[in-house]
């Protein structure tokens, strides 16, 4: 089985196996935006721009910004090895924590370029979020997370004991969700819209939910932890994502053809 827990070596340079992966999420989210049935090609900004374009846009911007957090994290988490070895520094490994100073990077340079282009958040996000969960699959697969002790036969080795891949478990549910929501918003792109209030599904809202769903699910086979009222932190996350989707799941529209007496 490969070895996630390694990386590539480029001459001096070492790609762990974590940021292949978040490249791999990236162009699958990319490929996904520009396929997905939530684009519109009819869709405009307020500067007469093509949404899907200026989302894109924003999503590379993004997507450069979060590599490049990723890649130099160490320089927030841990200063001091750029103090004293800045060399072995630039070509080591990020150390732990860097997706999260990556998602920060990322998302501020998608909410600056929506400004700065004029673009509703809620398009925006229309357009990204369904697609990662396609980014999510792919880095899930090369971020080895291993969980609670199993007998499975697909448990990975570690010491005496086998134990769950979580990453695996979180990866397929992921890209289950993905073609839920892709398949949704093909069968709402099918339907003529009724002449009175339309009732449709919100991309964002349906992928939150499964999303929530998703890692609420591969959750259970993860290490345990404390409990709180019967779940970890990171579970109560999840049950947070099930209710934010659930509740922005729905959107009603009124067809402007239809006027109050």
């Amino acid at each position: 089985m490969l070895e996630l827990l390694g990386g590539i070596h480029i001459g001096p340079l070492f790609l762990p196996y974590r940021l292949v992966g978040l490249i791999l999420a990236v162009l699958a989210g990319a490929w996904a935006m520009r396929r997905g049935p939530w684009t519109d090609p009819e869709a405009r900004t307020p500067r007469d721009q093509s949404v899907d374009e200026v989302a894109l846009t924003a999503y590379w911007n993004a997507a450069i910004a979060g590599l490049v957090g990723y890649r130099f994290a160490s320089l927030i988490l841990t200063p001091a090895a750029w103090w004293n070895e800045p060399g072995r520094a630039l070509f080591s490994a990020p150390p732990s924590g860097s997706v999260w100073v990556a998602g920060a990077a990322a998302g501020a340079a998608l909410i600056l370029t929506a400004l700065r282009q004029r673009l509703s958040i809620q398009a925006l996000l229309d357009r990204i979020v369904p697609s990662l969960l396609l980014s999510g699959a792919f880095y899930s697969f090369f971020a080895l997370d291993v969980g609670s002790i199993t007998n499975l036969p697909w448990g990975i080795p570690l010491g005496d004991t086998s134990r769950h891949p979580v990453n695996i478990y979180r990866a397929l549910l992921l890209i289950t969700a993905f073609f839920i929501v892709w398949l949704a918003g093909s069968r709402q792109g099918t339907h003529s819209a009724p002449p009175s209030s339309i009732r449709s599904v919100r991309p964002t809202g349906l992928a939150i939910f499964l999303l929530g769903a998703a890692l609420l699910t591969a959750g259970y086979a993860d290490s345990p932890g404390p409990l709180y009222l019967g779940l970890r932190p990171d579970q109560w996350a999840s049950v947070a994502l099930l209710a934010i989707g659930a509740l922005s799941i729905n959107r009603v529209q009124k067809p402007s053809s239809v006027h109050k007496p």
